[in-house]
């Protein structure tokens, strides 16, 4: 639950007509070829009634969203594994570009901010090395700082995180 009561649910999808609602920040369903999955991120009233909002969250590869944290803002923080090339990493990102790891397992970790209209990702990264990585989950740690649990077989997967 986050801030007054909403309800707020994150995972993956296969379904290229995922409802998403008017203004979303994705909108379009980006699955891979060989596993078509995406993302998703939904925010519902504490009414239950319909969804405030939902987004797609992704790129052309597989994208598992593994755990949510949202703030007293409202705004949402994800995090899971992407497969995917164009994921919308930002500007000044902390990692920037995609490693995919090895055929048996071409994931990066991610950490996406979603706006709390669901309108915006301010900030997405990735968080990998050569080889596979995977984020599950997350804590908030003071005021400004999250801690992200995951694992990675990567020998070059920096501790500056």
């Amino acid at each position: 639950l986050g801030p007054g009561g909403d309800l707020w649910v994150t995972g993956g999808t296969a379904s290229s007509d995922f409802p998403t609602t008017v203004g979303a920040a994705d909108t379009v369903f980006g699955g891979g070829a060989l596993v078509p999955f995406d993302g998703f991120v939904l925010r519902i009233p504490a009414q239950l009634d319909q969804p405030a909002w939902s987004t797609l969250l992704g790129g052309n590869g597989l994208d598992l969203p593994t755990d949510i944290w949202v703030d007293l803002a409202g705004r949402a923080t994800v995090v899971g594994d992407t497969g995917s090339e164009d994921f919308p990493v930002t500007a000044g990102a902390f990692d920037t570009q995609f490693n995919g790891g090895d055929s048996n397992c071409p994931t990066d970790a991610f950490v996406a901010r979603v706006s709390a209209a669901g309108d915006a990702f301010p900030y997405c990264t990735y968080l990998g090395g050569l080889l596979g990585d995977g984020a599950r989950g997350l804590a908030c740690y003071g005021p400004t700082s999250l801690v992200i649990a995951g694992a990675t077989q990567s020998l070059d997967l920096t501790d500056d995180a």
